[in-house]
């Protein structure tokens, strides 16, 4: 690919090594990439990503003061910059299995093991130039595709091609303007994905909290279902405003209400709770598969609910 191609691409390299740093430099450099910098500071990193300045991350799995892995996911579940589809490439030096998991749970598009060499690098970048695996949206995890074949029995997660700064850069064909605008789009309809997995998680959650209560008391630790079912109603809370799901608002704010109530006595909860959990939890899912138009549904499913 000609030099001037990859000229305007924003590339961050974090390390804490200098080394690392300058022979990665020096290789992205002669492949014609000349909008880069370097740091080993992980604040600069957050920081660049929020201000939209990098297109292209490449980053250690250990990074001093900071947890490169929570950056990614919040680039990832765009919490972190406008644009949650940069391209991440993790580099590490003998990870064990834990380290690969976290570094594949995270959302990065790669992994580069050390020493580096020229050949890898060039070979790993240009690649994602011209390709990229399709991402997928789950209730915890955004991200590309870590299963190279749907499994029988599981739930098949539609995938999708996302924007890629690298080819939109590279290629020229997209102006800025209409990239954004793509960049925009699949993000709305990401939020909208992960809304509706979690009000599925949600709902699955429920299933499995209810059979560990045996006449109304808790027969083992119940903490974990609790706090995930927690995590999933705040994070469809969050991400709802402004949606076509403004109606599901009452009903989170319901489930959160009764979790609330679970969670303070877990151990022998009030019936009443227990039992509105699962009607919540399907009121929810049913929801999310309305229309906007319809939100009058939702607001009766709600009041007959609460009257409970």
């Amino acid at each position: 690919m000609a030099s001037n191609e990859l000229a305007d691409i924003k590339v961050a390299i974090a390390d804490a090594g200098q080394q690392n740093r300058r022979e990665i430099k020096q290789i992205l450099r002669q492949e014609g990439f000349s909008a880069i910098f370097d740091t080993d500071d992980i604040e600069v990193i957050h920081n660049a990503i929020g201000k939209d300045d990098v297109d292209l991350l490449i980053a250690d799995h250990l990074m001093p003061e900071g947890d490169i892995f929570e950056i990614i996911r919040n680039v990832r579940h765009h919490a972190l910059g406008k644009n949650p589809f940069i391209v991440i490439i993790t580099i590490a030096l003998d990870p064990s299995p834990e380290d690969i998991r976290s570094i594949i749970d995270a959302g990065c598009d790669d992994l580069i093991l050390k020493p580096i060499t020229t050949g890898m690098v060039s070979k790993r970048v240009n690649s994602f130039i011209n390709d990229r695996k399709q991402f997928v949206v789950t209730s915890d995890y955004i991200g590309p595709t870590r299963r190279k074949k749907h499994r029988p029995g599981t739930v098949e997660i539609p995938e999708f091609e996302v924007p890629n700064p690298l080819k939109a850069r590279a290629s020229g064909g997209m102006g800025d303007a209409a990239y954004w605008r793509e960049v925009e789009l699949f993000s709305e309809l990401f939020n909208e994905q992960k809304m509706t997995r979690n009000a599925v998680q949600i709902s699955y959650l429920v299933d499995k909290l209810l059979p560990l209560y045996v006449n109304g008391k808790a027969a083992v630790d119940v903490s974990d279902p609790l706090r995930r079912l927690q995590i999933s109603g705040e994070d469809i809370a969050n991400r709802m405003q402004g949606t076509k799901f403004d109606h599901v608002g009452e009903l989170c704010q319901s489930i959160l209400g009764v979790v609330a109530n679970i969670m303070a006595t877990p151990e022998v909860p009030e019936p009443k709770d227990l039992r509105l959990l699962p009607e919540l939890a399907r009121a929810i899912e049913t929801a999310f598969q309305i229309d906007g138009e319809e939100a009058d549904i939702a607001r009766r499913i709600t009041e007959s609910v609460q009257d409970r």
